[in-house]
């Protein structure tokens, strides 16, 4: 239940508090910047604002002070308590999940400050994978642009696109953690099968790109070191940026393309989260025994402000050098190493 002692405060000035009479007070634990404004502008309802500063008090719009008034002017107000609801405004921009909802939740906090839970109704506003809701006591709801709320905490006015749209979410929550589940076991799976053929001297078969799957970076390099990484990339798709020779060692500047383990569908893809990752690697040969081994480069893509600005292989040295100047233009010059003698 909510903190009834807050509860208490504003069902007296709905029943004995003069026109215009109000109550201020701060947000609840990790929101005690925000000030709120209880005011009485109507017999039987209180208006809620967010205040500007401790010594101000919001100018109400002139709608709520008359009714009869075509005009507003002023800030628009939050809440509407009565005696049995308390109806919210979170009329923002839905679709941006940092949209004006901050000072919902933290009006929602407020209450006994030293408590996370107990607060002026049973109801928190939680950030989700990809959405905001509202964890009310007849269950989880996304928000809409009206929202009612009795004091037990029950979200009583939900309409049908919102019934619709909540219960699509929850599911593809119930599908993503399944998703999550599978792709743990594969992993564990994949471990247990490499530690096994280890043992028993029987890596020659083994499908040696489930080394790219470990979550553990040690095993991931054993397993590389046992097999060699010309069998882990072997049956990977690839191709060649740029090939040069420098002092007589050959270089290539070749791009990986792999399946990302870790997409997530229910995040908004970008370069982090998409459902095929391009690899970008300097592939180091030496000319007298034939063994190579590679170094991760940075293009645009996978790091919008430290990155190589050219798929050449001299940039990538330059950049793995630290020659690439940290600048719109990302200029380079690539200066090749003095032998010391």
């Amino acid at each position: 239940m909510g903190h009834l002692e807050t509860k208490n405060n504003i069902i007296n000035l709905i029943d004995k508090g003069k026109l215009g009479q109000s109550i201020s007070c701060r947000g609840g634990f990790g929101s005690s910047y925000y000030r709120f404004i209880f005011i009485k502008l109507k017999p039987k309802q209180l208006i809620v604002y967010r205040g500007a500063g401790w010594g101000s008090i919001p100018k109400p719009s002139r709608s709520y002070q008359d009714p009869n008034h075509k005009n507003t002017y002023g800030d628009s107000p939050l809440a509407f308590i009565t005696k049995d609801t308390i109806t919210i405004n979170t009329n923002y921009d839905l679709t941006n999940r940092w949209s004006g909802l901050w000072e919902v939740g933290s009006l929602l906090t407020i209450g006994e400050f030293d408590s996370y839970c107990t607060k002026m109704i049973p109801i928190r506003l939680r950030w989700g994978i990809n959405k905001n809701y509202f964890d009310c006591n007849n269950g989880k709801f996304l928000p809409q642009k009206k929202m009612v709320f009795n004091w037990d905490g029950d979200f009583i006015n939900a309409n049908k696109a919102n019934l619709k749209n909540t219960h699509d979410w929850l599911e593809s929550l119930r599908i993503r953690k399944n998703n999550m589940a599978q792709r743990n076991r594969d992993e564990k799976k994949a471990v247990a099968e490499f530690k096994y053929r280890r043992e028993e001297g029987m890596l020659d078969d083994w499908d040696a790109s489930k080394a790219l799957s470990f979550k553990n970076a040690q095993l991931r390099q054993q397993a590389i070191e046992e097999v060699g990484l010309n069998r882990v990339i072997g049956n990977l798709n690839s191709k060649v940026l740029d090939k040069d020779t420098i002092d007589g060692r050959p270089y290539e500047l070749v791009q990986f393309t792999i399946l990302n383990e870790n997409f997530d569908s229910l995040r908004p893809e970008n370069q982090w989260n998409k459902k095929e990752l391009c690899l970008t690697y300097l592939k180091m040969t030496n000319p007298s025994t034939g063994e190579y081994h590679l170094e991760g480069i940075a293009l645009k893509e996978d790091n919008n402000w430290d990155y190589a600005p050219e798929e050449t292989v001299k940039c990538a040295l330059a950049w793995r050098d630290g020659e690439v100047k940290r600048n719109p233009d990302k200029e380079w010059s690539y200066t090749k190493p003095e032998i010391l003698t």
